[in-house]
């Protein structure tokens, strides 16, 4: 990468100069770089592959995921190696699922109630058919106790119990069914003091 400064006698510049130069601007790093056009095989694999993302972003707007389930993708992509947003996780999650071959049905419109100081009640949709498992702990990366999930006609429900009270939890809820990859974010819930 080339790093110039100010480029064309300007303080910054952006585009291209004809075919042969590209100006940009890349995390805050003024660039120029030889105008290329991007080859496109559509290789089998590659068609594919799109096909994954196509997918997964139409499932996440098609679903009607509501403001908490948003923050638990951005609480759960925040710990990721490099940080993104809740939707590049979802689409991410998606994409390797459907990969393994699975199907990815989506956990969505998590409501947390009833919030007592050594429990609180979690209602969120999903398939009528399948089984799931929630996972819960002090940090939003030590999440390994498990509690149980009850699956009525889609309607899951869960009451995670022995909590301490005044105190923060991180948990989240997965599909445990056979070539089934789906899963809520990472949702933050505090207990009450007794």
């Amino acid at each position: 990468m080339a790093k110039v400064k100010s480029p064309l006698f300007s303080m910054s510049a952006s585009g291209q100069l004809g075919k042969s130069l590209v100006y940009m601007s890349w995390k805050g790093i003024d660039d120029v770089r030889t105008y290329v056009i991007p080859a496109n095989p559509r290789s089998a694999g590659q068609v594919t592959q799109r096909g994954y993302f196509s997918a997964a972003v139409a499932l996440w707007h098609a679903t009607a995921f509501n403001a908490v389930d948003k923050v638990a993708f951005n609480t759960w992509s925040a710990q990721a190696a490099k940080p993104r947003s809740g939707f590049n996780q979802f689409v991410d999650s998606v994409v390797t699922g459907l990969a393994i071959p699975h199907t990815w049905e989506p956990i969505y419109e998590i409501v947390v109630s009833v919030i007592a100081a050594a429990t609180f009640h979690i209602a969120a949709v999903g398939v009528v058919d399948n089984t799931y498992v929630g996972h819960i702990g002090l940090t939003p990366s030590t999440m390994n106790t498990e509690f149980v999930v009850t699956n009525t006609v889609g309607v899951l429900t869960a009451d995670p119990d022995t909590l301490v009270a005044s105190t923060p939890y991180y948990w989240w809820i997965e599909d445990t069914t056979a070539s089934e990859d789906a899963r809520t974010g990472i949702v933050r819930t505090t207990t009450i003091a007794a």
